[in-house]
């Protein structure tokens, strides 16, 4: 049985299938983001982009068992051991990455979307593989996915529910992007739009950059656009990522 194993399970195949599922996953993220750059109702482009996010739901953790499986393979009783021992220390995160997949397949915490959980209460600013981030009156809070599931939560309706916007900036000006985010970011915390628990965040792109803020009302985005076309950028709204 262990020879077997070994005639179809090497460490060349190995990093074959490693580099594989490694490029097929850079794929799918590079369509994924062209994809959200472009503006789709409905349409070919529109469902291809909802399937390619349930691809990317599932390929991540479908890739690391079939390589860590392919790894143990190799030699069964050593590498089942080694997978142990790796596994005990790092238990608690397996289980909040699970727990993390359960609540994301439900679609119903995403950024901008205020919850409550025990005695948190707060807007979702980030989303991980392990946890999100609460942002309340007393700071930002790292909450669990498995803290989630155990205490559970609440979408609180009605108060800043989809608020967080991140606009694709192309400045006008013969300045340098560094000298545009400074004089920019001083111009949105002037403005009476922001809401100033969450710092506008810059992220440079090819071309001009990529802010992400947090609005009091939903549509107070118009308005921002207008008067950042008068403040000499081009601007326009994109999906968060």
């Amino acid at each position: 049985m262990e020879q077997l194993l070994k005639q179809q399970f090497s460490w060349g195949y190995l990093g074959i299938m490693a580099v594989v599922l490694l490029g097929g996953y850079f794929l799918l993220q590079f369509l994924m983001r062209l994809l959200k750059q472009a503006s789709y109702q409905r349409g070919i482009g529109y469902f291809l982009k909802i399937g390619i996010e349930q691809i990317l739901f599932l390929y991540e953790p479908i890739a690391v068992f079939l390589l860590t499986g392919i790894f143990v393979f190799i030699n069964p009783i050593f590498h089942g051991f080694l997978l142990a021992l790796l596994l005990i220390p790092g238990f608690q995160h397996l289980r909040n990455y699970e727990s993390g997949k359960i609540i994301q397949a439900g679609k119903g915490l995403s950024l901008g979307k205020k919850i409550k959980s025990g005695n948190l209460q707060g807007i979702i600013v980030r989303t991980g593989r392990l946890g999100l981030e609460l942002q309340s009156d007393g700071g930002v809070h790292f909450v669990p996915y498995r803290q989630l599931l155990m205490e559970g939560y609440t979408i609180i309706s009605g108060q800043e529910i989809q608020s967080f916007h991140q606009l694709s900036i192309l400045p006008k000006g013969d300045e340098t992007d560094q000298d545009h985010e400074a004089h920019l970011f001083n111009q949105l915390i002037a403005t009476p739009y922001l809401d100033l628990n969450y710092s506008p965040e810059f992220t440079k792109r090819e071309k001009g950059f990529d802010v992400r803020i947090l609005l009091k009302k939903e549509e107070h985005i118009t308005h921002l656009i207008d008067l950042m076309e008068e403040w000499g950028y081009q601007s326009k709204e994109v999906h968060l990522v």
